[in-house]
């Protein structure tokens, strides 16, 4: 019997062997790099301690280590790790990525001042989801900062196999992304104890929900 592979290992090994630059174009890293720091600048946040959740192939973590942040950055993926550990040292740039579950995470309470999640959030199904939330509470500092990124609503694409009962991607009978609605994702945010400053629906192919939030003082 051959050793199961996660699925997401699985796909950043396709990546790699079709010669893809990761699974982001560099366009698209560059727009979720800003909009990120769009939000960070209006609170005059600079610097500090900051966490990736899910990051892939490390294009957004890196953009920050340039930028003076102390990042880290965790992924189910040994391949992903393996490939944004060789960026970030062709480009000579401190990092800190490993091997990790999200939903476990091995770190410290209250170590970072910011957590990014970068489409990690709507991979994760059911009662996972608020396992994750409350990692990322536990770790985050008082009056820090989690930005999620999250696809949202319907599929524009009619042959997208969606579930409209549990919102859900459906693959091979098993769900593997949740696009709920911008209001429900908010809902969840807050539930598990952030406080939402505020939050922005972005039309594109697929709509995509930015939410600031922050963990009370």
């Amino acid at each position: 019997m051959g050793v199961s592979v996660n699925p997401f290992e699985r796909a950043y090994q396709g990546l790699e062997q079709e010669n893809r630059e990761g699974w982001n174009t560099e366009k698209i890293s560059q727009s979720m790099f800003q909009i990120v720091s769009n939000i960070l600048q209006r609170d005059n946040i600079w610097s500090g301690t900051l966490l990736d959740l899910g990051y892939g192939d490390g294009k957004l973590t890196i953009k920050f280590a340039q930028n003076g942040f102390e990042v880290y950055g965790i992924d189910i993926s040994p391949t992903a790790i393996s490939w944004a550990t060789e960026r970030s040292k062709a480009q000579t740039i401190n990092t800190n990525f490993q091997v990790g579950d999200v939903l476990n995470l091995p770190f410290m309470s209250e170590k970072f001042d910011i957590i990014i999640d970068s489409f990690c959030f709507h991979c994760i199904i059911g009662k996972d989801r608020k396992k994750f939330l409350s990692e990322a509470f536990r770790v985050l500092k008082n009056n820090g900062i989690l930005i999620i990124m999250s696809k949202c609503g319907d599929p524009k694409d009619p042959n997208y196999p969606f579930d409209p009962i549990t919102r859900c991607k459906i693959e091979k009978g098993i769900p593997t992304r949740y696009w709920g609605l911008p209001e429900n994702i908010v809902a969840e945010i807050k539930h598990e104890g952030f406080s939402v400053t505020d939050y922005q629906v972005f039309t594109h192919d697929q709509d995509l929900l930015v939410v600031n939030a922050r963990k009370p003082l």
